[in-house]
């Protein structure tokens, strides 16, 4: 014993199979039930997985995981421990999936096991340094003898997969050009490259070159893959197939869509063909440095023809010269369209303009001394940035190509016969729920005010870009106008507008000026009493909403017209009258939130406590559940009351505690007024004992709740570390990261 002490204190080897062990448990399981005495470990190289059910990275690694375990289930000396992070979620800092790689002595092999698993599967065994190096030696010498097989091919499968799902052998795609397609289903800026770049390739086939596509889905929603797959012209690697991860690190890509090119030969031709297509299309083909310098070249000769300087002054930007500069997408500071390949640019300010911007006749590209000085003065004088100062209706909504937008019978309005309104842009997404849940409040608001003769009107701003169907059901549901489907102006706006959440509902005065930049949660909780939407007016609400959280009782907040009630897990109900007088916690959760679920337990263990000490307190489940049956199931694990599922007051009490993320606690005292709006953490920290911090005085606001919490805190905490289980757990993960610092010092 004091032998093995001395030799673990001089740090040549660690015993880390005693850290495995537990108070009255000396086994491991298996998911068969089966258990597994620690000693037999001892002498065998470990993988420790550092893992969770709820960690999205986790669940794409884990079966290149298991099945290199199955390869290597032959040889005796090898084992993987998981380390779920299930419940001790912030018990380990360095991030999910993580694998350590012990040796049979114990010591750390490496702690870049998942990075080593990824690249180089069961190839990798024994995992030591040495192994590493010669694997990675190997890489550089396929890659310079790279072939399509070598990219495609794995030991399990030798074929792609037509957009009906038939298999296609890998040899039949060798001697063609193959572009290897790594997209994104759900992304916007895949969704927008995947039509284009369907052009390029049908008008490819159509001349009769031997080009193909192979799509990569890095995603892991089986229905989108599917969908993706049906609706595109060319093959797919198998949805359970998890090569893309090899490949994307193989030829380090950074972002989706990119499209590499394989040449016939099998090497690489283009690391990334996407801005080529955007840029030039099927002129691009096929790709070659010599076709894109002879596009360049072209471009240059067309610049030269129009006769733009290399360099020019605008009075927009006095403060450094604009420089011509090939870009491949950017927003111009002036009209604010977007703009692509070539630009006015000021590097170091960011600043684009387009050649049209930057060299309008009524712009000198030169200005005079005193020009330049009065145009300092203005600037100086101005408090906001003079594109705003110029912003008018016609500014925001008309583009080169489009003076008008839409009825909802598609017939077109001059955007002039809106200027002088005041004019609402609704941001929208007709399959976003909070959008169609804001819906009916927005119609009703807009219709009493065209019935009172308000010179108002909505323009709705749709970011739905690939269902026009369901484009066309909203604009035809809707009282307002809209912006064509896909109109390509709708990106300028969120990026002018700063779009951060929808619904939005930007208001623009009749002088085309932005009066508000999201009046929806107003409008949510006022209806029309936010019109005119003016600073006065909602320094007025603001004081209606001060007067109305110092009369706030229980009843206020949970009463709604009939809905006078919360029910218990059997189902009965329960009348808000009876909770009059309790401290409540009101809890905002959902059983899909992987946070919620890790949390849940801390707040029963809490509840109990605090319950069994004061029986004037009570729990209320509000549910973001997204059907009844996970409502239910989730339910079912708590001893407190609930609204009930789909039940409208969510809405209400999610707009007065501006709920942003869950899981999230609000606590009403006994006189039912909020004593704090978020208190989650401190139950997360402190558990039952956080109860006393937070009612100690219901005349406390939450800044003084922080503080008492921050008085107590060394209590507290002492007691929270004299937990056995986190002790252990302290103690394995330090010994690990003795053992990680050696290991980066080697």
């Amino acid at each position: 014993m004091e032998e093995n002490k001395a030799t673990e204190a001089n740090g040549d080897c660690f015993d880390f199979i005693s850290r495995l062990s537990g108070t009255g448990r000396d086994f491991l399981v298996r998911n068969t039930g089966e258990k597994v005495k620690i000693n037999t470990l001892k002498g065998k190289k470990l993988g420790l997985y550092f893992s969770g059910s709820w960690c999205r990275p986790c669940q794409q690694f884990t079966p290149n995981l298991v099945e290199v375990y199955n390869e290597l289930s032959s040889i005796r000396d090898f084992e993987i421990i998981l380390v779920s992070a299930d419940i001790y979620i912030e018990a380990f800092d360095r991030g999910y999936p993580y694998l350590v790689i012990l040796d049979e002595k114990g010591k750390v092999l490496t702690d870049n096991g998942v990075e080593i698993i990824l690249d180089f599967g069961a190839e990798g065994y024994p995992f030591t340094l040495e192994r590493i190096k010669e694997m990675k030696e190997k890489e550089e010498e396929a890659k310079k003898n790279q072939s399509l097989k070598y990219l495609l091919v794995t030991p399990s499968r030798d074929f792609v997969i037509s957009n009906d799902e038939r298999k296609v052998p890998i040899s039949e795609l060798e001697g063609k050009m193959v572009g290897l397609y790594f997209f994104y289903p759900s992304n916007r800026w895949c969704s927008k490259f995947t039509p284009k770049l369907m052009e390029v390739y049908n008008k490819v086939k159509d001349i009769g070159e031997r080009f193909e596509i192979v799509m990569l889905c890095v995603d892991d929603d089986d229905e989108l893959f599917r969908e993706s797959l049906r609706s595109t012209p060319w093959f797919a690697l198998p949805f359970t197939d998890n090569r893309w991860q090899k490949l994307v690190r193989y030829f380090e890509l950074q972002s989706v869509p990119s499209l590499v090119i394989i040449k016939p030969d099998g090497n690489t031709l283009s690391s990334n063909a996407v801005e080529a297509i955007e840029d030039y299309g099927i002129r691009a083909y096929p790709f070659t440095p010599e076709k894109l310098a002879e596009l360049a070249e072209i471009e240059k000769v067309e610049v030269q023809k129009a006769g733009w300087p290399q360099k020019v002054k605008h009075a927009l930007h006095n403060e450094h010269e604009l420089v011509l500069t090939w870009r491949r997408s950017f927003i111009c500071a002036e009209c604010k369209e977007e703009g692509r390949k070539w630009s006015f640019r000021c590097e170091e300010c960011d600043l684009d303009l387009h050649p049209k911007c930057a060299l309008k006749e009524d712009n000198s590209t030169q200005m005079d001394t005193q020009q330049e000085k009065e145009f300092e003065e203005e600037t100086e004088e101005e408090e906001e940035e003079p594109a705003t100062e110029e912003q008018s209706l016609r500014s925001i909504l008309v583009t080169p190509l489009r003076d008008f937008v839409l009825t909802n019978d598609e017939n077109k309005v001059p955007v002039s016969d809106l200027e002088g309104k005041m004019v609402g842009l609704y941001f929208y997404h007709p399959s976003h729920d909070p959008c169609l849940e804001f819906n009916p409040k927005l119609v009703e608001v807009y219709n009493k005010l065209k019935e009172m003769g308000e010179r108002f009107e909505i323009v709705m701003v749709c970011l739905e870009d690939k269902d026009k169907e369901s484009f066309n059901l909203s604009l035809r549901t809707m009282p307002w106008f809209a912006l064509p489907f896909n109109d390509n102006s709708f990106l300028k706006l969120v990026l002018q507008f700063h779009i951060k959440s929808l619904p939005t509902l930007v208001i623009i005065g009749p002088d085309g000026k932005t009066l508000h930049s999201n009046v929806a949660e107003a409008i949510q909780e006022y209806g029309i009493q936010a019109y005119p939407f003016t600073p006065e007016k909602f320094a007025e609400l603001e004081e209606i909403e001060k007067a109305k959280n110092a009369a706030q009782t229980l009843e206020s907040i949970l009463v709604s017209e009939n809905r006078d009630f919360v029910i218990a897990k059997d189902g009965s109900k329960v009348p808000v009258s009876d909770l009059v007088g309790k401290n409540i916690f009101l809890y905002f959760s959902a059983h899909w939130c992987p946070g919620c679920r890790n949390f849940l337990p801390k707040i029963i263990e809490a509840y109990q406590e605090i319950k069994a000490k004061d029986n004037l307190f009570e729990v209320i489940f509000i549910s973001y559940d997204r059907d009844e049956a996970s409502f239910q199931a989730f339910f079912s694990r708590m001893s407190w009351l609930a609204i009930p599922f789909g039940d409208k007051r969510r809405e209400s009490l999610t707009r007065k505690f501006k709920v942003s993320g869950i899981p999230m606690v609000v606590a009403i005292g006994r006189t039912g007024k909020t004593v704090a709006t978020e208190v989650t953490d401190l139950i997360e920290a402190y558990g039952g004992h956080a109860y006393s911090l937070i009612f100690q005085d219901e005349n406390k606001d939450e800044e003084d709740v922080e503080k008492s919490v921050q008085k107590d805190e060394k209590e507290l905490e002492k007691k929270a570390n004299e937990d056995e289980k986190g002790l252990e757990k302290t103690d394995l993960e330090r010994d690990l990261e003795r053992e990680m610092e050696k290991v980066g010092e080697m």
